[in-house]
């Protein structure tokens, strides 16, 4: 039942607040279950968690971050074998990386919650998050992101959602996290509204003609090499330049 929820009531919605008196982007008007994806957590006992997390609430306090990317270990690595991708194609942009290594969906909210958009209003926020989440289900993931998105919304409500699909992980086409992000990733596909929630699923440019991941693109099957960051950024470029270029719509719009 809750699978079908944003397909039902997603356009429904925003098809009432077009006539509707503004009351904010239709997206915080779901309601989304309470369980661990979307629980807002901290990870205790990690103090090179905290200690990292605190480095980027301090570069989030740079006000005129344009451009931010949001995210686990994925997202952090454009600061090593990323740097030259993002040089070349973002480097226009004042960017700031908010990615921590290992983080699921809970932990990416608690960091929106606690400090990351308390100053920055980015025009853009590149969402990658998911794939850590083994425990839960594809509509616990796609919970999680909602309530990231939610939190993000609320905070800096003009802000645009450049929402990714989950990256393909493992070797092999058939292994079941995989195959569970490809579900989770059919669900991520219904929050696409055309106004400030942007879906693309790039997953095919990592990808071998037999499905299968080379090394060369993602050294470990699951983290990106420097080729793997080119790949991610020429696949975005398009639609990065267009939302950032383009003036944000007013909530209610």
């Amino acid at each position: 039942m809750q699978r079908h929820l944003i397909t039902l009531v997603l356009p429904a919605i925003l098809l009432l607040s077009a006539c509707a008196p503004d009351t904010g982007h239709p997206i915080q008007k779901l309601k989304i279950k309470r369980h661990r994806a979307t629980i807002p957590e901290k990870r205790s006992g990690a103090d090179w968690w905290m200690k990292r997390n605190r480095i980027l609430n301090e570069r989030a306090k740079q006000a005129d971050v344009e451009l931010a990317f949001l995210g686990d270990s994925i997202t952090e690595a454009w600061e090593k074998p990323g740097a030259d991708a993002l040089a070349k194609t973002f480097g226009t942009y004042k960017t700031a990386i908010l990615g921590i290594g290992g983080d699921q969906t809970q932990h990416i909210l608690w960091r929106v919650r606690n400090g990351h958009f308390k100053t920055i209003r980015p025009r853009l926020v590149i969402l990658l998050a998911g794939t850590n989440n083994l425990q839960d289900t594809p509509q616990q993931k796609v919970d999680g992101i909602i309530r990231i998105i939610q939190e993000i919304n609320k905070r800096t409500p003009e802000t645009r959602i450049l929402l990714l699909g989950i990256f393909p992980r493992s070797h092999d086409p058939d292994n079941e996290q995989r195959l569970r992000n490809v579900e989770t990733n059919k669900l991520l596909a219904e929050l696409d509204d055309g106004h400030l929630i942007h879906y693309r699923d790039i997953g095919n440019v990592f990808l071998q003609p037999d499905g299968s991941i080379s090394r060369e693109v993602m050294r470990d099957f699951l983290h990106l090499t420097p080729k793997g960051y080119q790949l991610w950024a020429e696949a975005i470029a398009d639609d990065v330049h267009v939302l950032m270029q383009t003036t944000p719509p007013q909530t209610g719009d």
